[in-house]
């Protein structure tokens, strides 16, 4: 397998590192984000760790389940192939618990799901039911990494620890902006209430008018 390079050494740090999955065709685009999380002391783990000789797949699979979160980069070229490893170390992450966490590099949120791959289809399916963060209309890696990073922090604060002492603590009680919640399963169909019906907001008691003299 071609080394792929982001400009720092993969670190694996046993319940600790953050496992980046992502398509070979989008490295240069996750390339500057990642060292922009590098340079903030997180631990991360990437491909560039494959250590020549060993069974790459094996060796994906640890990391994965020692890792302490694995973060997905979804991007539009992704959807356009008929497969990726990117669904195996997903489905290895979700069998061993593993906290997941997307990332939409572009606006993909509403993409016609007819046209894809069943493959890819039903991997679709799954991501739209977990935690993502849009980093879509950001300019700069830093700007996606920052936002990317106070992501990480609300999901688990104990990334909070690596907040630089030059910037200020992410607020861990706010929501980020960027950041999708999961959505919900289709509702079954309700009928519509009328108006007599539903339950106003407020109600306003009659006033007791005195009684004419």
């Amino acid at each position: 397998m071609p080394r792929v390079y982001f400009g720092f050494d993969a670190q694996s740090v046993p319940g600790e590192h953050i496992f980046l999955s992502y398509s070979r065709t989008d490295a240069e685009r996750i390339k500057g984000i990642a060292l922009e999380l590098h340079k903030k002391g997180l631990p991360i783990w990437y491909d560039d760790g494959l250590i020549p000789g060993n069974l790459w797949k094996k060796e994906i699979r640890r990391q994965v389940k020692e890792s302490r979160v694995t973060v997905f980069f979804l991007t539009k070229e992704l959807f356009q192939r008929n497969g990726t490893f990117m669904i195996d170390e997903y489905q290895f992450a979700k069998d061993h618990g593993k906290p997941k966490i997307c990332i939409f590099l572009d606006d993909i949120a509403n993409m016609d799901c007819v046209a894809l791959a069943d493959e890819m289809y039903f991997w679709w399916l799954e991501l739209k039911k977990i935690q993502s963060i849009e980093v879509i209309n950001l300019p700069s890696d830093k700007e996606k990494a920052d936002e990317i990073f106070h992501g990480l922090c609300r999901a688990d604060r104990k990334f909070t620890q690596y907040a630089s002492t030059t910037e200020s603590k992410p607020n861990t009680n706010a929501t980020p902006k960027s950041i999708r919640q999961p959505q919900p399963p289709s509702p079954t169909f309700q009928p519509p209430v009328s108006k007599a019906e539903q339950k106003p907001d407020s109600v306003t008691q009659p006033v007791n008018q005195p009684n004419p003299t």
